[in-house]
């Protein structure tokens, strides 16, 4: 939605979406966007994962091809999509195809012991490594989010001019003034007023690294810990919940779409983190949207030491601690000087301007017209 908005204030912007669970102009207040480009969404959704995903298919390939005459660009990161469209090269269309990580690495992520998965899923693997192949290959441009992921590509033979680089971005149109104070906001949110307030914001997949928090947690009593993320009923956030169960140094906050209340989260917190553990996901491809809009807030930034969020973060700008090391994270927390985070904060705000929405946008339509 982010990049379309961007797109959108320069060039004419249509997304092909699945089934809508909400009106359009819903999902636009939702993400606090503008009408910047349209979207056309499939008209119905299936029940099956896969039977839908080919049904959406189907919608966005005839959608193209019956408005062939209406645009120069098609940009996904639909692999089967890229695949399937790449031959309207031909017809003098740039398809652009986006990757955030290798199928296989995709798959890895679901399933603990690769070589374990059953057959059927083996099956599967290989018809999308084919397929993926096929999109790379045919697509005029490929845009990757982590330097990691060039350098794998380009081994596997992609051309390194075909290549575009950058991460992802923070829409700083959207970083509010909050003018409360952090003591008046920690009153507002129930917050400790006492304690160090340590806030995390996103996913509770396992890899994201919120278990190794509630770890922390336990070997500390003067910080506290606020979770918002995770939709009620939702398997991550169960399990996160039963192992944090009894410890009254974590507060869950559960889903919060509002920015504004995001912020003066923000605001309240002392820290903000990315706990992330020593995975292929989070090594290698991992570019976390939360990761900008930390920097953006000006609340200091503790994040794990890994290759992926290093092409962002460095000694400068956040607090770069061991990944999985609970010592050396409560140290962290608990004895970084004021005037050090500060300082930090306050280079990372400079430093991300260089990845807002509208610089991704303007860099990656400048690459593609060079192809």
């Amino acid at each position: 939605m982010n990049m379309c908005y961007a797109l959108g204030k320069k060039h004419n912007v249509v997304l092909l979406s699945r089934k809508l669970n909400k009106s359009i102009t819903e999902i636009f207040e939702f993400y606090n966007l503008d009408k910047t480009f349209k979207i056309k969404s499939a008209p119905v959704t299936l029940k099956s994962h896969w039977l839908n995903h080919l049904f959406f298919t189907l919608f966005a390939v005839t959608n193209t091809l019956l408005q062939l005459n209406k645009f120069d660009v098609i940009y996904t990161r639909d692999s089967l999509l890229a695949y399937l469209l790449s031959p309207l090269r031909l017809f003098g269309k740039k398809v652009i195809f986006e990757i955030h990580s290798p199928v296989e690495t995709q798959f890895r992520k679901r399933n603990k012991l690769y070589r374990n998965v059953n057959a059927p899923n083996q099956l599967m693997i290989r018809l999308k490594k084919e397929i993926e192949r096929g999109a790379l290959k045919g697509a005029t441009s490929i845009v990757v989010i982590t330097k990691i992921m060039k350098r794998d590509l380009i081994k596997r033979g992609i051309r390194a001019e075909k290549i575009i680089y950058f991460p992802d971005g923070v829409n700083i149109e959207q970083t509010y003034r909050i003018a409360e104070n952090k003591k008046i906001l920690r009153k507002k949110l129930k917050l400790p007023q006492n304690k160090r307030i340590v806030l995390y914001i996103g996913q509770f997949y396992p890899w994201k690294g919120v278990d190794f928090l509630v770890e922390v947690a336990k070997k500390t009593r003067k910080t506290h810990f606020v979770l918002m993320g995770g939709v009620k009923g939702e398997k991550d956030l169960a399990r996160v919940k039963s192992k944090a169960r009894g410890l009254k140094n974590i507060t869950f906050t559960g889903f919060i779409s509002d920015k504004r209340i995001q912020q003066q989260y923000l605001k309240a917190a002392d820290y903000t983190i990315i706990p992330s553990t020593k995975n292929e996901m989070s090594m290698r491809y991992s570019s976390p949207m939360k990761l900008f809009e930390y920097m953006a807030s000006g609340t200091p930034l503790i994040t794990t030491d890994l290759p992926a969020i290093r092409e962002i973060a460095n000694n400068k700008n956040a607090i770069i601690v061991p990944p999985e090391n609970i010592r050396e994270m409560i140290r962290a927390i608990e004895e970084t000087a004021p005037s050090t985070a500060k300082k930090k904060a306050e280079q990372a705000k400079k430093d991300v301007l260089k990845y807002t929405w509208d610089k991704r946008a303007e860099f990656i339509m400048r690459e593609i017209c060079k192809h």
